[in-house]
C-alpha cells in the first residue's frame, strides 16, 4: 500500500466519509419481507465536478448534503466545496465552502439539523478539525476538535444524539478507538474501542440502536469482519460476517430498515482494479448480509451514500473506478405498505423528574390500508427515561400503544425535549420514525429555586473585604435534588467594588462564596445570580446592605528652614494610610496656603501601598513677617477621610543678596563736577526683583555733590548717577563712597571709588579767555613785573601744563615751584 502522503501524479483518492441516518431522525418507511428487496436504478443530474473521498450526509430538510472530497486535478489537494442536492427538483445549489479543506473526513448529524465535518487530511496532515454546517443559516462554525485526529474514520450519530467516530488511520496504521461527541455539552469523550482495527470502512446506526462496523481494511488486506456497538451498555459484539471482504465502498441505512453496502473494492492502489459493482444488504433484527441481484451500475470505490427522508430514495455518489466520477445514482427499494407514525404526550409541560404519558398511534397511508401491528419505540432529543412498552392495537388503517409510555427528563436542556417513535414495521407494512410535527415537542422546566446572599460583615472599611456567601435551594414540589453550576454576583449603590477571586462560583453542595471589596464609602447590595443546570431553574437573591466606610490618613509636609524672598523652594507632602490592611494608597490633590505672601505649584499625590507623596514649588513674594507658616491640607478621595490635622512647615524667608559698584569719571579736576554712577544688581536665586531706594554718597575730600542718587531700572539692575565737585587748592585722591541700606527685599550693600583730584591746567599765552585768578594768573603777574624792572620777587610758582584726565591714582605731592630772580633795581 501507499501512504497517502507520499501519493503520486495520478493517485486515486480513497473512501467517502461515513454516511448514517440515525434511526432517532429518520422518516424512512421499512418492510421486514423476505430481504433481499428488488431495487430500481436511475441515473440523476450528475454532481457538478468528479469527487472521491467525500464526506456526504442526508439533511433533515430531505437535501443529500457533499462536502470536502478529493478530485484528481493538478495539484491534487483536498478540496473545500461544499453542495446540496435536492430530489424534489433534481438540481445541485453552491454553499458556502468549508473553512479547511478535507478528504477522507467523518461526517454525522445531530437530532438539530447541524452537520459536523470531522476531522479527515488536508493534504499535509491529518487534522482535528470540527467544522459544524448550520443548514438553516448557510455558515460553518468551528467546534471543540476531536481528541486523535484519523483520517477515512467511520462516523455516525447514535439513537441517543452523540455522534460515534469510529477507527480510521491514525499515523500509517488502522486503528481501532472509538472517539464520541456530545452536542449538547460540546464535549468528546471515549468509548470501549473495537475488536478489530479498521480503516477505510464505514459505521452505521441501524433501528435497534446497535452501530454496525463494516469490513474496512484490517492491517494490509480487506476485511469481511462485522461487529456492533451497544450504546447503553459501551460493549462491541461481533456479528454476521460480509460475503466478501470489501473496503472503500459506501453505506447508507436503506428505506426498509437494511443496512446496504455498495461498490470498493479489496485494494488501495493508485488507479488499480478491480472495482467492485457489489450491493450487500443487511437485516440488523437477524443478523443476516444478502447479496443482492441488482447491482450497482457504475463498478467503483471511494464512493459514498446517503438516504432521503423527503422520498425514502437512497443516493449513490462519486467515487474512482480509474478517472473521479462525478455520478449521481438513485436506489428505490421496492417495499410493503408505507406508514406514518405520531407521537403524542399529555402533560405537554413538566418539570425535570416529573413524567408525562406518551402514545403512538401508526397509520398506514396505502388506498387499500392493513392495521399496523408491532411494537413501537420512543427516543428523546435531550436526557430522560422511558416507562412501558408500546404494542400496537387498533382497526382499520391506524393502531395506537395498548397502555401509555411514561417519559421523565432528568434534564432541562434544551428546555425542550422532542420525542420521537419509531415503527420497527410487520411483514406489510414499512417501518417509519415520527418526524417534525409527526413527533412531540415536550416543554422542560426547571425546578423552581430560591437563592439567599448574606455577608459578613455587613460593616467594613474601603478596601476590606466582606465575605458574601450564596445558598441555592430547589423549592419545587415533588423530589428536591441539591443544585448545582455557578452564581453570578453583581453590586449596586455608592460604594462600589470588586469581587475575588471572580464574580462568579460554582456551589457546593448548593453554596459558595466570594469576597466583595468596597473601593469608595457608601451602601452597596450584592445579588447573587443563579443561572441554573440542567435540572433546576435560574433564580437571584439580594443580601442586606454592606456599608463602607472610609479609611484614615495623615498628612505631613516637609520644606528647607529657609529661602529667599521670590525664589522657588520645593517641599514634599506625604499622606499615608493608617487604617488597617489591606492599605488602599491616597490619591487626589493638596491644597496649599501661606501665612505670608507666596504662590504654590499644583501638587497630585502619587504612590503605592499606604503613602502618596506629591512635591509643591513654593515662591515666597513678600519678606513680610520673614517666617511664613506653610499649611498642606488633604480633602480625601472616594476612600479616605480628609487628614486631620492639616500639616504645617515655617520657612525662614531672608532678603535678597546684591552686587554693587560705583564709578566716577576720572581723574577730577579742582572745581571741576565729575559724574559718578551707583549700579546695584539682585544676583539671589529665583525670579530677579530691581533693587529700589536711594544710595547715599560721602567723600574723603571736601568737594561737593549735586543731586540725590535714587536707583530706577527694570531688569535685575538698577543704577542711579549724581555730580561731584572736587574742591581745595592742591591735587588730592578723594575716597567717594556709598551706602545702599537695601530695600523690602534686598539686603545692603556698601562700597567707594578713588577719585584722583588734580589742580586745573593753566591757560596757554595769548589766551584770550577771560583771566582766572588761579595759580597760572599769578604766575604771569610776577613776570611780568620783574621783566619791568618793578623789582625782583622771590617766590614759588608751578608751571602746569594742561594734561588729559588720567585714570584715578594719587598724584605725588607737587614740588615747590622754582625761584624766579627779578631784575635788579636800577
Amino acid at each position: 500500500m501507499l501512504n497517502r502522503r507520499r501519493l503520486s501524479i495520478g493517485l486515486v483518492v480513497i473512501i467517502t466519509a461515513m454516511v448514517a441516518i440515525p434511526a432517532t431522525i429518520s422518516s424512512l418507511p421499512s418492510v421486514h419481507a423476505v430481504p433481499p428487496n428488488p431495487i430500481l436504478w436511475a441515473e440523476n443530474t450528475p454532481i457538478p465536478y468528479p469527487t472521491a473521498q467525500t464526506g456526504v450526509i442526508a439533511g433533515l430538510d430531505g437535501r443529500i448534503y457533499v462536502m470536502g472530497g478529493y478530485s484528481r486535478v493538478s495539484p491534487a489537494t483536498p478540496n473545500s466545496t461544499a453542495r446540496a442536492y435536492d430530489p424534489r427538483t433534481n438540481s445541485w445549489s453552491s454553499l458556502a465552502n468549508l473553512p479547511t479543506p478535507t478528504r477522507g473526513p467523518g461526517i454525522a448529524i445531530d437530532n438539530t439539523g447541524l452537520i459536523y465535518v470531522v476531522s479527515g487530511f488536508s493534504g499535509s496532515a491529518d487534522i482535528p478539525n470540527n467544522q459544524i454546517y448550520n443548514v438553516t443559516s448557510n455558515a460553518w462554525n468551528t467546534g471543540t476538535p476531536i481528541p486523535t485526529a484519523v483520517w477515512m474514520p467511520g462516523a455516525a450519530t447514535g439513537i441517543d444524539g452523540r455522534i460515534y467516530v469510529a477507527g480510521g488511520e491514525v499515523g500509517a496504521s488502522a486503528s481501532t478507538i472509538l472517539q464520541i461527541y456530545n452536542p449538547q455539552t460540546k464535549l468528546w469523550s471515549s468509548g470501549t474501542a473495537m475488536t478489530t482495527a479498521r480503516k477505510q470502512f464505514q459505521i452505521v446506526a441501524a433501528p435497534n440502536g446497535l452501530i454496525y462496523a463494516i469490513g474496512g481494511m484490517s492491517g494490509s488486506l480487506a476485511t469481511v469482519t462485522v461487529e456492533a456497538y451497544n450504546i447503553t451498555g459501551n460493549t462491541w459484539t461481533a456479528k454476521a460476517s460480509l460475503p466478501s471482504a470489501v473496503m472503500v465502498f459506501g453505506a447508507t441505512l436503506g428505506p426498509d430498515g437494511l443496512i446496504y453496502v455498495f461498490g470498493g473494492s479489496t485494494t488501495y492502489t493508485n488507479n488499480s482494479s478491480p472495482y467492485f459493482n457489489t450491493v450487500y444488504s443487511y437485516d440488523p433484527n437477524t443478523n443476516t448480509w444478502y447479496t443482492n441481484t441488482q447491482t450497482l451500475p457504475t463498478a467503483r470505490r471511494e464512493l459514498s451514500a446517503a438516504t432521503s427522508s423527503y422520498n425514502h430514495r437512497m443516493y449513490v455518489l462519486g467515487g474512482d473506478n480509474g478517472t473521479y466520477l462525478t455520478t449521481n445514482e438513485e436506489a428505490t427499494v421496492q417495499i410493503g405498505d408505507p406508514t406514518t407514525t405520531t407521537v403524542t404526550c399529555n402533560p405537554a409541560s413538566v418539570l425535570v423528574n416529573n413524567s408525562t404519558n406518551c402514545i403512538a398511534t401508526v397509520t398506514d397511508t396505502n388506498s387499500t390500508p392493513v392495521t399496523p401491528t408491532g411494537t413501537v419505540t420512543f427516543s428523546s432529543s435531550s436526557t430522560g427515561t422511558f416507562g412501558g412498552t408500546c404494542a400496537l392495537t387498533g382497526t382499520g388503517a391506524s393502531a395506537i400503544c395498548m397502555t401509555n409510555i411514561t417519559y421523565t427528563p432528568t434534564v432541562v436542556t434544551p428546555g425542550t425535549h422532542i420525542i420521537r417513535g419509531t415503527y420497527s414495521g410487520d411483514t406489510k407494512h414499512s417501518y417509519s420514525t415520527s418526524t417534525g410535527s409527526q413527533s412531540f415537542t415536550l416543554t422542560v422546566t426547571g425546578r423552581s429555586t430560591s437563592t439567599t446572599v448574606t455577608c459578613t460583615p455587613s460593616s467594613v472599611l474601603t478596601n476590606n473585604g466582606s465575605t458574601c456567601t450564596t445558598r441555592v435551594t430547589d423549592t419545587a414540589t415533588g423530589t428536591a435534588s441539591t443544585p448545582t453550576g455557578t452564581v453570578r454576583f453583581t453590586s449596586a449603590g455608592t460604594a462600589s467594588g470588586s469581587f475575588s477571586p471572580t464574580a462568579s462560583c460554582n456551589l457546593n453542595v448548593g453554596s459558595c462564596s466570594v469576597t466583595f471589596t468596597p473601593t469608595g464609602a457608601g451602601i452597596d447590595t450584592v445579588t447573587g445570580n443563579y443561572g441554573g443546570d440542567n435540572v433546576h431553574s435560574t433564580s437571584s437573591g439580594t443580601s442586606g446592605n454592606v456599608n463602607s466606610t472610609l479609611r484614615t490618613s495623615t498628612i505631613a509636609i516637609s520644606c528647607p528652614a529657609a529661602t529667599v524672598v521670590n525664589a522657588p523652594t520645593s517641599c514634599t507632602v506625604t499622606v499615608t494610610d493608617i487604617s488597617p490592611a489591606p492599605v488602599l494608597t491616597p490619591s487626589g490633590t493638596i491644597t496649599l496656603s501661606s501665612s505670608g505672601t507666596g504662590t504654590f505649584t499644583s501638587c497630585t499625590l502619587a504612590g503605592t501601598g499606604a503613602t502618596a507623596t506629591c512635591s509643591t514649588s513654593y515662591k515666597h513674594t513678600s519678606i513680610g513677617t520673614g517666617s511664613p507658616m506653610l499649611t498642606a491640607h488633604y480633602g480625601g478621595d472616594p476612600a479616605h477621610y480628609p487628614a486631620s490635622p492639616n500639616a504645617t512647615a515655617t520657612v525662614t524667608v531672608t532678603a535678597r543678596s546684591l552686587t554693587s559698584a560705583l564709578n566716577c569719571e576720572s581723574p577730577g579736576t579742582i572745581g571741576a563736577a565729575t559724574s559718578c554712577t551707583v549700579t546695584v544688581t539682585d544676583n539671589s536665586p529665583g525670579t530677579f526683583i530691581t533693587p529700589t531706594g536711594e544710595v547715599i554718597l560721602t567723600t574723603s575730600g571736601s568737594g561737593t555733590f549735586t543731586g540725590t542718587c535714587n536707583l530706577s531700572g527694570t531688569t535685575a539692575s538698577a543704577s542711579c548717577s549724581l555730580t561731584y565737585t572736587p574742591s581745595g587748592t592742591t591735587a588730592s585722591n578723594d575716597m567717594i563712597s556709598y551706602s545702599y541700606p537695601g530695600d523690602t527685599n534686598h539686603t545692603a550693600s556698601t562700597g567707594n571709588f578713588l577719585l584722583v583730584v588734580s589742580p586745573p591746567s593753566p591757560p596757554p599765552p595769548g589766551s584770550t579767555s577771560a583771566p582766572f585768578l588761579g595759580v597760572e594768573t599769578v604766575y604771569w603777574i610776577i613776570l611780568a613785573l620783574a621783566l619791568a624792572g618793578v623789582g625782583v620777587f622771590t617766590g614759588y610758582f608751578v608751571i602746569l601744563k594742561k594734561k588729559k584726565k588720567q585714570p584715578s591714582s594719587i598724584s605725588p605731592a607737587v614740588p615747590p615751584p622754582p625761584t624766579v630772580q627779578g631784575p635788579a633795581s636800577p
